[in-house]
């Protein structure tokens, strides 16, 4: 009696051992995205030459794998989201928000600094070192903002989305 039933191939590697379906499945797949080795190529090639049964299997997934190719896998909320933040009414919220951050440390430390060298508490021994500590640090972050707009001018990544 003869059976309609399909065994699993199982095909010979180079080394003796011998590769499952699903390994051949795979390497299918890879050969459809370009991702294999030209040994990988070439045993797949030689498969598909000698088995009906996995140039069906090609086809199908080929079939399948040009259908995938026109969709996007870009979800609307990611859509949305991203138009949302190139608004200009975000990006001058953005702006105002960041101004005023700014504005509000920048007289936080203006009232701190007048109360602290105008004040009688302490002497010159304190507020000098003080003072040395502050005027380095924003040195340096002036030193470090001005590196980072020299290279962001050009920088070669500053296109890619992310």
């Amino acid at each position: 009696m003869h059976s309609n039933r399909q065994e699993p191939v199982l095909t010979r590697k180079e080394d003796g051992m011998q590769k499952s379906d699903e390994e051949i499945q795979g390497l299918l797949m890879g050969l459809m995205d370009g991702e294999l080795t030209a040994e990988e190529a070439n045993y797949i090639s030689d498969l598909l030459r000698k088995s009906e049964r996995w140039r069906q299997e090609y086809n199908s997934l080929f079939g399948a794998h040009e259908n995938l190719k026109g969709l996007s896998f870009e979800e609307p909320e990611d859509k949305v989201l991203r138009e949302l933040w190139r608004s200009p009414y975000t990006k001058f919220a953005k702006e105002a928000a960041i101004r005023m951050i700014i504005g509000g440390y920048a007289l936080l430390f203006i009232v701190g600094m007048y109360a602290f060298f105008f004040s009688s508490s302490g002497g010159w021994q304190v507020k000098l070192p003080i003072a040395a500590v502050i005027i380095g640090g924003l040195t340096y972050l002036a030193l470090v903002i001005r590196e980072r707009l020299a290279t962001h001018k050009v920088d070669p990544y500053k296109e890619v989305k992310r």
